[in-house]
């Protein structure tokens, strides 16, 4: 047979259970030897607490409990939760980088030079020049808009009749 649980043991000595149970704890406790120490040791914690006097409180604790509950649930139904603002806060912050990146990007492409205008100010630059240190390497490019790198090339590679002579 199965022990009595403590919540059975403390009913029984309140007085709180059923007759029907009452009778059957009552004969395992006069059969069970361990069931029997408990049920002592429980019976004295009744008794020193029976004897024990709370004295009532001044103020009824649990409308101030109620009352305060009720403020902070109200208070934080109508405040968006704290994630909620945090979230709100990168949005904007993610929201203005990117318009920044966009419209940097956009000013980029209208203040930028075309392609053939950079290989016409290149030749420009090459023609104004009056020392060869100063030459934009970009100018000299293989089959570049300005053709220069060409006419050095022919100049520096010596021609078959120059060898000869």
């Amino acid at each position: 047979m199965p022990h009595v649980t403590d919540s059975e043991l403390i009913k029984h000595v309140a007085g709180e259970l059923p007759q029907p149970q009452r009778a059957r704890v009552d004969e395992h406790v006069a059969a069970c030897r361990p069931c029997r120490d408990r049920q002592r040791e429980i019976s004295q914690t009744w008794e020193v607490l029976g004897d024990w006097q709370v004295e009532p409180l001044a103020t009824d604790l649990a409308d101030a409990v109620q009352g305060t509950a009720s403020r902070q649930h109200q208070a934080a139904t109508n405040r968006p939760a704290r994630w909620q603002r945090r979230a709100s806060v990168l949005l904007r912050a993610a929201a203005a980088i990117l318009v920044a990146v966009a419209l940097g990007h956009l000013a980029g492409r209208w203040t930028a030079p075309s392609p053939s205008d950079t290989a016409s100010a290149g030749a420009d630059r090459l023609a104004r020049s009056t020392d060869a240190d100063v030459v934009p390497l970009g100018v000299l490019e293989l089959g570049s808009a300005t053709g220069w790198a060409d006419l050095i090339l022919d100049d520096a590679v010596p021609s078959e009749q120059e060898g000869s002579s």
